[in-house]
């Protein structure tokens, strides 16, 4: 193929003579090649600056902020200080958020700010890969098609904040292909640690090692006992403290979201919805023929290239394959990102393989415009919060007066709550809430951080990442006290219903001690269970339906008698006014059944 080849020094060459050759190579540039490096380096510079305008945070990384912070006070990696459950799936991720917080550094500004030089240096790997590629026609020099794909990509960018792992985790695996098409000696190491780190920072970044391992046991052998060694030296180690630590080899959320089973109905939704958007990411397939003529080109270089982008691409079809089999992401293209920058190099192939310069010139143009158009169709789906089968634009859930309201709210509840052992349910996006009011005990309804709850059998397939809640059963043995909610409910009994410093919510167990404390609190408001079951319920029961009053026994079993002293006598006073009611025979364990759920952990 015209132009494909490696460039780099020869493999006697250190790097540090490479760097002096390539400032050399600059000085020596002509004005025109210099202009374009240049205007490059200015779509960098503005993709950075849409980056830094469009920051936010998202609720998820509040997990890892709990686990960071209860490691800095001495208990561990753990999101409740004695169980140990791996809520995270970003290992080396959850290392530098711990990091900053040891620093002191605010965890808002930490998750908005610090994903975002992952983003540079991806750009940068990317004009550095597409000059080893496509010399004379790509690379900081030339037309890097995927290097301004990348910038004006606006999910790229978007995660290039939020407070994740995602833009460190494609800066990681660019950096592995770009030791792939490196000489220099040492490219098996390097290739190695690059896609090490993957690994460290996602478990998806196995099968981009794997990738790694399989093409140097194509073209180098030598290279792969070097990145073979490198590889079992740098994730062995995790693997070996998750059994040790947590006793599973992989990430709760692993078993959480049931990464082993397929979901091809939302997978292939999922897909068509990346797709459909960025629909000019399917013309990486062109870049095949371009690759297959290089096959049989003379230069041995041309033909490494073709076998590093073929690599590549069977890459990119196994996620593509994955990502559709298990059933994509409750987030928009997040599962999609990490294997987009290796189709806009396949993209890039079919661009440089046009045979005149204003042809590339303008093939260039049109990629970058088509990826725009997909920005304008992603939000005729997305727009105003909508979803697609569950799956939604996550940056519009947090803008950042959303995460102001949350620290006002949790400054005022966590008063109440700290020096007590209530346990709280966390539902849907109120992970920072429960990190920011520091409950005491905090059960992730999901799944995410509960051992418990991420390895029970899914009953209903559903929302990605949302299948498995915790049951009422689960709820009531962990003696749960409270679930809060962003707006008051009053579809669920009058006497659950709380309201504490502002935060509405509602009682699932009522522990008279805890609730005896509640009430020194300012703005609390909630009946007094007791009282009102000996003043009010107890003397209506002869006027109450039978099937009412049946189920309200078996409620008020899990709500209070099971988890509270009876110094009053109420539950025989209960049984004594039932049975005159004609109820006989009352179990004192039936099974349990929650307090309607009010449907507001949904979105």
């Amino acid at each position: 193929m015209a132009g494909m080849r490696y460039l780099g020094p020869a493999r006697n060459v250190t790097e540090g003579r490479r760097i002096v050759a390539t400032l050399d190579a600059w000085r020596r540039a002509a004005p025109r090649p210099r202009a374009i490096a240049l205007a490059w380096a200015a779509v960098v510079t503005a993709a950075l600056v849409m980056v830094a305008l469009h920051t936010w945070v998202t609720d998820d990384v509040f997990i890892t902020y709990r686990y960071c912070d209860n490691v800095l006070a001495g208990h561990g990696p753990v999101y409740n200080p004695g169980e140990r459950s791996e809520g995270y799936t970003h290992f080396l991720w959850f290392i530098l958020l711990t990091i900053g917080r040891a620093l002191h550094v605010d965890p808002v500004p930490l998750g908005r700010y610090l994903p975002m030089p992952f983003f540079a240096i991806s750009l940068v790997l990317l004009g550095r890969i597409s000059g080893r590629l496509f010399p004379g026609r790509g690379g900081w020099f030339g037309l890097p098609v995927a290097l301004v794909g990348w910038a004006v990509h606006e999910d790229a960018r978007l995660f290039a904040s939020g407070g994740l792992e995602t833009a460190a985790f494609i800066a990681a695996l660019l950096a592995g292909v770009d030791a792939l098409a490196s000489h220099h000696p040492r490219r098996g190491a390097w290739s190695g640690w690059a896609f090490s780190l993957a690994v460290l920072l996602r478990p998806e970044g196995l099968l981009y090692a794997a990738m790694g391992a399989a093409y140097w046991a194509w073209t180098d052998r030598r290279a792969l006992r070097q990145y073979a060694l490198t590889g079992v030296l740098l994730c062995a180690p995790l693997f070996v403290f998750r059994m040790l630590y947590y006793g599973y080899p992989l990430p709760n959320p692993y078993y959480a979201k049931s990464g082993s089973l397929s979901y091809w109905s939302q997978g292939w939704l999922y897909t068509r919805t990346y797709f459909g958007s960025y629909f000019v990411l399917l013309g990486a397939s062109l870049g095949a023929i371009p690759i297959r003529r290089a096959w049989s080109a003379p230069d041995p270089d041309a033909r490494a290239a073709a076998r590093l982008l073929t690599t590549l691409a069977a890459a990119a079809a196994a996620t593509i394959f994955l990502v559709a089999r298990g059933g994509g992401d409750f987030m928009f293209a997040r599962f999609f990102l990490p294997t987009t920058p290796f189709l806009l190099l396949l993209l890039e192939a079919a661009v440089h393989s046009l045979p005149r310069p204003a042809l590339r010139a303008a093939g260039t143009a049109v990629c970058a415009g088509l990826i725009v158009l997909g920005v304008v169709r992603k939000h005729a789906l997305f727009g105003n919060k909508k979803n697609v089968a569950g799956i939604v634009d996550e940056p519009q859930f947090y803008p950042e007066f959303r995460m102001r309201e949350i620290r006002e709210l949790a400054a005022n509840l966590g008063p109440c709550l700290q020096g007590t052992h209530a346990t709280i349910l966390v539902g849907g996006g109120q992970a920072a809430l429960a990190y920011f009011t520091q409950y005491p005990t905090a059960v992730e309804r999901f799944g995410l951080t509960d051992e418990t709850i991420a390895h029970q059998p899914i009953r209903l397939r559903g929302r990605p990442g949302h299948e498995k809640f915790a049951t009422a059963e689960y709820l009531y043995q962990r003696g749960v006290n409270l679930r809060f909610h962003f707006s008051p409910v009053r579809n669920v009994p009058q006497y659950s219903l709380l309201e504490v410093a502002g935060v509405a919510g509602d009682i699932v167990v009522y522990d008279r001690a805890f609730m005896e404390h509640l009430k020194t609190c300012r703005g609390a408001r909630f009946l007094d269970f007791p009282r009102w079951l000996a003043d009010i319920y107890i003397p209506q029961v002869p006027a109450q339906r039978p099937d009412r009053l049946l189920g309200d026994w078996n409620q008020f079993q899990h709500f209070y008698f099971l988890h509270n002293p009876d110094p009053e006598g109420l539950h025989d006073r209960l049984r004594a006014a039932l049975t005159a009611r004609g109820l006989v025979n009352l179990p004192d364990t039936a099974a349990p059944v929650l307090i309607q759920d009010p449907g507001l952990l949904q979105r």
